[in-house]
Parts: structure tokens; C-alpha cells; sequence
């Protein structure tokens, strides 16, 4: 048994629902191609690792599979699995490529990357729930959950994120710059947030401290006196 894993960086096993997981094992099986040869094995801590075991007999017909798929060579269905791929990594903010015994055989395009975007820096605030601190690097990784149940990307350094450690799975407000895309449907992402302050919530619901901040201010897109030129400008 040899083994191919998708690796994808910037998102952990713990982001990762069944549901979710579910969606990337289905593509991975008709990706590979090859249903009796190839044995879900495991997901691996860190970066999210998902890891098949390839009977050996099947091994090279599975790397080149996948390496012709990449290069949108190949059936409909493993070319289909291919694009919806990179499109699921591309919607979990994430980068991903097929490895085998430790070395890069594909990497995904980032298709955010290649659509025209408009981003711009802000100084603001944000906040949900605390669920997740980590990280090996000075710069720690923090995630919340807002109101709508999507995650928030934020880092800190290990000063704040010590002082964040008692509000685990708890509400609160991180402030700090943060970089924003505007979606092709419309409305504003919020890629990450440096925070360099934060305001534990009481006890309430969200809803209502989301409501406070609006009164307080907010973040309104809407009352840009010029919001393209702000765009631009944000850009660089």
C-alpha cells in the first residue's frame, strides 16, 4: 500500500464538518478513479491531510490519473471531480494539493486568485463566538463564528491570545485591521483581521450586540461617499 494525500493548508481537521468532509471524500473517489484500489485511511492533524491508501498494484495508474486530470486530460466525471476540487478548497479559504509519499504531484489553483477582486483594508470590529486558538508561529491563529454561522479568520500574538484563552467558546468583539473582498454577488468578505484589542460579550444574544455596534457605528459600506474610489485607493 502506498499512500496519496490532499493537503490542505489553511484549514484544520477541526474546520472541517462531516458534512463538509463528506463533499471532498466523494470528489477524491472519482478523482482517483480507482473504487477497489483506493482505501479512505485517515485525516491528519495540522493542515488538514486527507490520506488513501493505493493498492500498489494500482499505484502508478492512480498518479498519472490524477496528474492528466490536473492538466484537463481525462473522463468527464474525473475532470468534473478535479474542477469541484478546487472549488470547494477555494470556498474554504484554503490552498490544496495531491502529495504521494511526501512530495507535490498536483497543486490546485486558487480560483478566488484568478477571478478579478477588490479588496480594502479597514479599521473595525467583528465578533461571535471564540472556538478555536492555535498555532506554532509568533502570529497565532484565532477563529470565532458570527452571526451566520460562517468562520472569521483573525490572528494575534501570543500576549492577546493568552488573554483570549478564558473567553473560549464564549462572545466576543475583536478589533484591529482587517482586509475585506467584495463578492461577485455582492456584499463584503472578510478575508482576516489582526486584532489588536477585544471586548468580551455579556452573556445576551448576539443579534443584540451585533445591533449595539451598528448603533455605534459599524461598518457601513453604504455611506461611502465614494465606495469604488475607496476600493481603488484600498488596493495599492
Amino acid at each position: 500500500m502506498k499512500t496519496i494525500t490532499l493537503h490542505l493548508h489553511g484549514i484544520t481537521p477541526a474546520d472541517l464538518s462531516m458534512k463538509r468532509l463528506a463533499l471532498y471524500l466523494a470528489e477524491l473517489n472519482e478523482l482517483y478513479g480507482a473504487d477497489a484500489a483506493v482505501h479512505f485511511d485517515s485525516v491528519t492533524t495540522g493542515s488538514a491531510k486527507l490520506n488513501a491508501n493505493i493498492e500498489n498494484d494500482s499505484y502508478s495508474h492512480v498518479v498519472n490519473l490524477v496528474r492528466d486530470l490536473s492538466q484537463g486530460k481525462g473522463g468527464r466525471k474525473g475532470l468534473a471531480a478535479y474542477k469541484k476540487l478546487g472549488e470547494l478548497i477555494s470556498q474554504d479559504n484554503a490552498n490544496g494539493a495531491i502529495e504521494v509519499d511526501g512530495y507535490q504531484i498536483v497543486k490546485f489553483p486558487h480560483l478566488v486568485e484568478q477571478k478579478r477582486t477588490f479588496t480594502i483594508k479597514k479599521h473595525g470590529s467583528v465578533q461571535g463566538k471564540l472556538y478555536q486558538i492555535g498555532g506554532k508561529d509568533n502570529r497565532k491563529l484565532v477563529r470565532i463564528q458570527g452571526a451566520d454561522k460562517e468562520t472569521l479568520f483573525c490572528t494575534a500574538t501570543q500576549e492577546i491570545t493568552e488573554k483570549l484563552a478564558p473567553y473560549l467558546f464564549k462572545n466576543i468583539r475583536v478589533t484591529g485591521y482587517s482586509i475585506w473582498d467584495r463578492q461577485e454577488e455582492g456584499g463584503w468578505k472578510m478575508k482576516s483581521l489582526e486584532i489588536e484589542s477585544y471586548t468580551p460579550l455579556d452573556s445576551g444574544k448576539l443579534s443584540d450586540a451585533i445591533q449595539r455596534l451598528r448603533n455605534t457605528g459599524g461598518i457601513m459600506w453604504n455611506e461611502m461617499d465614494s465606495p469604488h474610489s475607496t476600493i481603488l485607493d484600498g488596493r495599492g
